[in-house]
């Protein structure tokens, strides 16, 4: 799934501060969830910025963010907690894979 400004991505944000395709998430070929950092505004996980083509592995209570944190008001919706469901992640790939 891709997060951005863009009408291209899979969740759009409109908000100046994020990239136009701000960060992808995926599972891998062993069902593991990572985020990629396609912005140069920055992505974080727990904190912690991942940077720009990097990628970070999310686990279940991660909290990640498209901004950094501190520049993220309290009633912003920019962070969220992940919660990892295999079967809805699942469906949500295959649901996008026969769009393509």
């Amino acid at each position: 799934y891709t997060m951005g400004r863009k009408s291209d991505n899979d969740v759009v944000i409109l908000d100046v501060r994020l990239s136009a395709h701000h960060c992808r998430i995926y599972k891998n070929e062993n069902n593991e969830v990572y985020i990629e950092d396609l912005s140069s505004n920055g992505t974080y996980r727990n904190d912690l910025k991942i940077g720009k083509d990097n990628k970070s592995k999310v686990n279940s209570g991660d909290t990640l963010y498209l901004l950094h944190p501190s520049k993220v008001k309290k009633d912003e919706e920019i962070g969220f907690i992940v919660s990892l469901y295999n079967d809805q992640v699942s469906a949500l790939k295959r649901k996008r894979d026969d769009e393509d």
